[in-house]
């Protein structure tokens, strides 16, 4: 017999019994649920409202009293008399709509008459009272008739409270003998299914679970290397099958397997490899942090180095300035009076201030590339170079001829758009400015597809050019080839281009042979949306 069939008949008892044992207590909780439905509806609402009615009695005999006996606010005590009068009477006529039975409507309808004669007899009291009888006559009426009709409605209410306190008594019963006999039923089907239960586990003890055991020692027999043992077992079930597998198992490892010291071996290289790459990996991390310390102390040198070039430049424009302007007053208000050598040395002064003034505000541009947030975006370089040549450019374009080629559209990139119309810009002016004498300056902009999603931006002008030798050092700080009478400047444009390349994690360079021109070159990143048109487009 499959272990399936034996563990489906079993459980089919257990599961029959319990459906048994639910069903009972379904049904006894059903009975019981009736008995507290007709507590919840009548019994238990009609106590109360009797207790309600009674206290609202004593409280209108109260009000009423006070009515009587003290003076003043006459008014406001018989409406308060009044109220409780209203309240009684619709608490006895709500009882008198939910009576059931033919008993109860007539015990409403009782209740209902007494509270109507001891509403009239309090109406009679006030009206008395009004008609200015004095209070001992009036306490004589309350006396007289008031106290006699209180009191007969007094006992109706305790007499239903009571017959409503038997039938609460009575219901309680049901329910305990209801809930008593559920809990012998209850635990004689517990007892039965325990009994199944049991044997149902002893069945499957002798019939399942001892092959397992056996399956088990076999297990723990090959595992420590005898391969000879063999588990088959006599049971005809999956148990069985999964046996005589095993030790078809075990005969197929045995002829395949390597001995045992060979496997020792193994495992020894294995730890050693192991505890060779945790070392290197303590290393690693040991090297990893001390890099990270390091580029963070640099960070930290970096931003102190920046803040001092920051308010170096401005502490140093405010002098200079000052040197400048009463250089050149005192320039003209001498004008004629000094020699020749002295016009010469004032001249060398004022110029000397303009220079550094110069160069402070290079630094300072250089500053603000290397702190600034850089605020990435889609940009389309089309775009940068219409918005150079229609205004930051304008004027020297028009002013020199200039001409700048476009032989096809440039791709949009994903870089800081400020920045990038900067580095554009100087390029752009950079070519123009090294120009050769008599020569109309020519600039063509083109875009080539680099790896890693990249563009490579060429920016190609007809200048002098510059020799191999220096193509690398003009990209530093204040480098300059040429002397300031023959080019002005103060060679701190490429370097901001450098910073603002770097900033974007590209590279720049230029390529150029003395007289033929330059050309320089930058990477950056192409935008998820850039596609190259086909179409050739001349800028002048």
């Amino acid at each position: 017999m499959k272990i399936g069939v034996k563990l489906a008949l079993g459980f089919s008892f257990v599961v029959i019994a319990m459906l048994a044992t639910v069903l009972f207590c379904l049904n006894t909780n059903k009975d019981i649920r009736k008995q507290f439905e007709a507590l919840g509806d009548d019994i238990v609402p009609g106590a109360i409202a009797m207790t309600a009615m009674e206290g609202k009695c004593q409280q209108t005999a109260h009000e009423l009293m006070r009515y009587i006996t003290t003076a003043g606010e006459e008014e406001e005590k018989e409406k308060a008399v009044q109220a409780d009068l209203e309240s009684l009477e619709k608490a006895a006529m709500e009882h008198l709509e939910c009576g059931i039975s033919i008993e109860e409507h007539e015990a409403a309808r009782q209740l209902m008459t007494e509270a109507e004669k001891f509403a009239s007899i309090c109406t009679e009291i006030i009206d008395l009272k009004k008609q200015g009888l004095s209070t001992n006559e009036l306490l004589e009426k309350k006396k007289n008739s008031f106290n006699p009709v209180l009191d007969s409605l007094l006992a109706q209410l305790r007499k239903r409270t009571a017959a409503h306190m038997r039938e609460l008594a009575k219901a309680e019963g049901a329910v305990s003998q209801a809930h008593i006999r559920g809990e012998q039923v209850a635990l004689a089907v517990s007892f039965s299914v325990i009994f199944i239960s049991a044997v149902i586990a002893l069945f499957t003890t002798r019939s399942i679970v001892r092959p397992l055991h056996a399956l088990h020692k076999g297990t723990e027999i090959i595992g420590k290397g005898n391969l000879d043992y063999k588990v088959a077992t006599s049971v005809k079930d999956e148990i069985g099958q999964l046996s005589r597998a095993f030790d078809e198992m075990t005969q197929n490892l045995r002829t395949t397997t390597t001995s045992i010291d060979r496997l020792d071996a193994i495992n020894e290289q294995l730890n050693d490899s192991k505890e060779q790459l945790l070392a290197m990996n303590q290393q690693l991390e040991s090297e990893v942090a001390e890099r990270k310390k390091t580029q963070e102390a640099l960070e930290f040198s970096n931003r102190e180095l920046t803040d001092f070039v920051y308010v170096a430049s401005h502490d140093l424009r405010e002098p200079l300035r000052k040197i400048s302007s009463f250089g050149q007053l005192l320039q003209k208000s001498m004008q004629g009076k000094l020699s020749d050598d002295d016009q010469e040395n004032l001249a060398f002064m004022i110029d000397g201030s303009d220079r550094m003034t110069m160069m402070i505000d290079g630094l300072l541009t250089y500053s603000r590339v290397n702190t600034k947030d850089i605020q990435f975006e889609t940009v389309d370089l089309n775009n940068v170079i219409e918005q150079l040549k229609g205004f930051e450019l304008a004027m020297l374009l028009e002013e020199i001829g200039c001409v700048i080629e476009v032989p096809q559209p440039l791709p949009k990139v994903y870089a800081d758009p400020v920045q990038i119309e900067q580095l554009l810009q100087n390029l752009i002016a950079n070519g123009i400015k090294y120009r050769g004498k008599g020569v109309t300056p020519k600039i063509i902009i083109k875009a080539k597809e680099v790896p890693d999603n990249k563009v490579r931006i060429e920016v190609q002008d007809n200048g002098i050019g510059i020799a191999p030798e220096y193509c690398d050092e003009i990209f530093k700080m204040f480098k300059r080839l040429h002397s300031r009478n023959e080019y002005d400047g103060c060679g701190i444009g490429l370097s901001v281009c450098k910073k603002i390349v770097s900033r974007h994690a590209g590279r720049i360079g230029v390529e150029s042979e003395p007289g033929k021109g330059s050309t320089f070159w930058f990477t950056i990143s192409l935008a998820k949306d850039a596609v190259p048109a086909e179409e050739a487009v001349t800028v002048s």
